[in-house]
């Protein structure tokens, strides 16, 4: 039987030992020093709780991280733990420029997948950062549902902690289909936007505390300095004079411009690391984090999972919660005998709040020394950014109405919006068919800074599969999240600096790496509909078995949308598309080699043929919904596309009055169709009612049990991974 210790290759501390029981409290607060095992504590024992009890143990572990830089390191961690047990568990990155979202597509497989808050709430909120508006469904479905979301070092979330806990409440309100869990993770949590909830806690003993690690680690007493307001030059002289050689030193400030300009004065071998470097130079510099003779100047990145041991800290006054995080790092190890530990003041506390710092530098002058044991048991609390989520707001993002004067935006519930951050990359020659950016190119940038400096850029339109040049006049030029090229001459960057608006060097253009997916499309085998339409009804029963999805009605209901969803491919419209301009009498195609470059008929979507056909075979209000929602493009209303109401009355390409032919073994006769104004139907109100019967989580999980059903008879017959029609 597998063991903690199999897992992790050491043995528990006796608080990571503790199996939490989430069917009685699906909400858990691990509440631990950084550095004693958090990671391990929770990858382990979601593996236990899998293999232990697989029918009520969530399939998939988010794990929603604050910073790009601790990503890779920790899916490399988990990655080791899963192959040091062989399992068949797969692991997935999402952040800007690396996004392994194959997931989405195998609900009833586990896996971990590791992200960064930005790339895991949008998708939680039905709006994919770097994934296409159409896949919404499959992304909301696999992060929202069947999951155990770890939101760690949530003092560095911002709006992602309370955001986080408020869709957690409403899942819980709402119901699924499945388990939907939280553990957050914290040395200093605070629980105020848990009021109301029913959670457990874990967190450090006395048996703990005397443990002989965790007393090296956490309970050794460092020298605490606190130093008055310094100007850059004279903080600069307090880094060389207090450096001692042989050591690391580690110097922490609040902002990047702060970090750059304390790291041109530093004498000696220095290094600097922050959030705005490209991957390759980011690599570079955490490759020699290590170093024990050099000076290490950095930001709030090195607050949470980087395993730096320095002898002397020296840090700008910060929150409390990240001056812990920041303390940590001193000593870490026990690599050192005696530990200096210096809190420099200031009165420019951005990005932080004024009465935050103030509250720290007070709190720290009652204390003759830093000892992270101590410190935690009479801590401080932050203080939060309220989650400005509500029910309707949330409901709302749902909706597929793209006529709106405006669409609904989810920054408010992810970042602050002076957090808020665009992915830059340079080009020789930006122009609008370039190949696509790749994850090694990119810096993220927060978007103030790019409008404030950078004129125009090339952005991505994901319509027309090309390059739009953009004139960047104000923040609303560019959304968040975006990628954004620029040419190679307006400078900007320094490989060892990072980010520099002021450089006006040239940047050297990073060639493609070899190993990265290119754009194409799929290449189909003729597939018989018939056969189709049996494969996708046969892999829904199977997804459904596998994720132990019992009840009857909507077992019976998914499978039968499943198995209707494409019966109006057999239209005659359709049959051109995909075989031709000249069909072959007697077969139906669901699949072809082909396929025509548009319909015949402008607009065509064949799911609304099948979704109107069902509405006239009297099959279930549920069945007929599936059917039209299964490729994520027509859902809610029809309005979303042009091609609706046109004078003909066709809507989407189909108008009262046209057949869907019989398809042996599947229909028993030829179907004549109406849309719904001609039957005194509203496509809204219908769903309206499956929106109130089932709730939001329910309905699209079933959505995308349909899709991915479909995807896999798709997959089994074609060359590639792109499965869009």
């Amino acid at each position: 039987m597998i063991n903690f210790k199999d897992i992790t290759g050491f043995d528990p501390f006796p608080f990571q030992a503790i199996r939490h029981d989430f069917t009685k409290q699906p909400v858990l607060v691990l509440n631990v020093p950084t550095g004693s095992g958090k990671t391990e504590t929770y990858v382990a024992n979601w593996i236990l709780d899998l293999l232990s009890s697989p029918s009520t143990t969530p399939k998939r572990l988010i794990i929603q991280l604050p910073l790009r830089t601790l990503v890779d390191q920790t899916a490399k961690r988990v990655r080791e733990m899963i192959e040091r047990v062989e399992l068949d568990i797969s692991t997935h990155v999402l952040m800007g420029g690396q996004i392994e979202d194959e997931f989405v597509h195998d609900p009833d497989q586990p896996a971990v997948i590791v992200g960064t808050l930005d790339q895991i709430l949008s998708r939680q909120l039905m709006r994919p950062y770097c994934a296409s508006r159409w896949a919404a469904p499959l992304h909301f479905a696999t992060t929202n549902s069947n999951v155990r979301i770890v939101v760690d070092e949530t003092q560095l979330q911002d709006l992602g902690y309370p955001t986080a806990v408020r869709l957690q409440e409403f899942y819980e309100k709402m119901g699924g289909f499945y388990a939907r869990e939280l553990i957050l993770c914290s040395a200093t949590l605070n629980a105020d936007p848990l009021k109301g909830f029913d959670y457990g806690v874990i967190e450090v003993s006395e048996e703990d505390k005397q443990h002989p690690v965790y007393k090296n680690k956490f309970g050794r007493e460092k020298n605490l300095h606190l130093i008055g307001e310094l100007k850059d030059d004279e903080f600069i002289k307090l880094v060389n004079k207090t450096h001692i050689p042989g050591t690391l030193t580690l110097v922490v400030v609040n902002t990047v411009k702060k970090a750059q300009a304390v790291y041109e004065g530093i004498n000696g071998k220095k290094m600097l690391l922050h959030s705005r470097f490209r991957k390759g130079d980011r690599e570079r510099i955490q490759a020699n984090l290590y170093a024990k003779d050099m000076v290490l100047v950095s930001t709030q990145v090195v607050e949470a999972g980087v395993d730096i041991d320095c002898r002397t800290l020296i840090s700008q006054i910060c929150p409390f919660s990240s001056a812990v995080q920041r303390a940590g790092r001193a000593g870490r190890n026990g690599t050192y005998d005696d530990c200096d530990v210096y809190f420099v003041n200031t009165k420019q506390p951005l990005p932080y709040k004024e009465i935050d710092i103030h509250n720290t530098w007070s709190h720290l002058e009652k204390l003759p020394n830093f000892n992270i044991s101590t410190i935690l048991e009479n801590q401080l609390k932050d203080r939060l950014s309220p989650c400005v989520l509500t029910q309707t707001d949330f409901v709302e993002l749902l909706c597929d109405n793209r006529v709106r004067q405006v669409e609904p935006t989810i920054a408010p519930y992810v970042r602050q919006i002076d957090d808020a951050n665009v992915f830059v990359a340079w080009r020789e020659e930006p122009c609008v068919d370039m190949r696509l950016v790749q994850r090694h190119e990119i810096c993220p940038v927060p978007l103030q800074d790019v409008v404030k400096n950078v004129k125009q850029g090339w952005v991505f339109n994901d319509q027309t599969e090309v390059w739009d040049l953009v004139k960047l006049d104000n923040r609303s030029s560019i959304e968040v999240g975006k990628v954004l090229v620029i040419d190679c001459k307006e400078g900007c960057y320094d490989t060892d600096i990072g980010w520099l608006s002021t450089s006006q060097t040239p940047v050297n253009e990073l060639e493609p790496e070899a190993t990265a997916n290119g754009r194409f499309w799929s290449k189909s085998q003729p597939l018989d509909l018939q056969q189709h339409l049996e494969e996708t009804r046969d892999f829904s029963n199977e997804i459904m078995d596998k994720t132990y999805l019992i009840d009857a009605s909507i077992v019976e209901s998914v499978s039968r949308a499943a198995y209707l969803h494409d019966i109006g491919k057999a239209t005659d419209h359709f049959q051109w598309f995909i075989q031709g301009a000249a069909p072959q009498p007697g077969v139906l195609l669901a699949k072809g080699d082909k396929v025509a470059r548009q319909h015949r008929v402008p607009g065509m979507r064949h799911e609304a043929h099948s979704a109107f056909a069902a509405l006239q075979m009297d099959e279930d209000l549920l069945v007929t919904y599936l059917v039209m929602a299964h490729h994520g493009k027509i859902r809610t209303c029809f309005n979303g596309f042009s091609f609706v109401d046109e004078e003909d009355g066709r809507i989407h390409g189909i108008k009262t009055g046209d057949v869907v032919p019989l398809i042996p073994g599947v229909t028993d006769k030829a179907i004549t169709v109406k849309v719904p104004k001609d039957m005194d139907f509203d496509w809204n109100d219908l769903y309206q009612a499956m929106l109130s019967q089932y709730g939001v989580f329910k309905l699209v999980s079933m959505e995308a049990i349909v899709r991915n059903s479909d995807v896999r008879s798709s997959r089994l017959h074609q060359e590639g991974d792109d499965i869009e029609e």
